[in-house]
């Protein structure tokens, strides 16, 4: 079984978050796994904790991010995230 590992998932806005499984993975979906993360987007606001993606290729496995990512008000009145 793999070790958790902190990767970042994009943003449709440009940023990123990171992210870890929430138990070990087995060693040989490793590379399958990244792929599907890489294809992930998640938009803001996002929690510590929050699940992204659940039961990872059958593992039982989730994808949680690590960091809070909250929407701000920019000068336009448009919402961007921040971290």
């Amino acid at each position: 079984m793999m070790e958790k590992k902190l990767i970042c998932v994009s943003c449709p806005v440009g940023r990123e978050i990171s992210v870890k499984t929430d138990r070990p993975v087995p060693k040989h979906l490793i590379a399958e796994i990244m792929e599907l993360v890489q294809a992930l987007a998640v938009e803001a606001p996002v929690d510590i904790g929050q699940v992204i993606a659940e039961d990872l290729l059958g593992t039982d496995a989730n994808l949680v991010a690590t960091r809070n990512v909250h929407r701000i008000r920019n000068g336009d009145g448009r919402d961007s995230p921040s971290t």
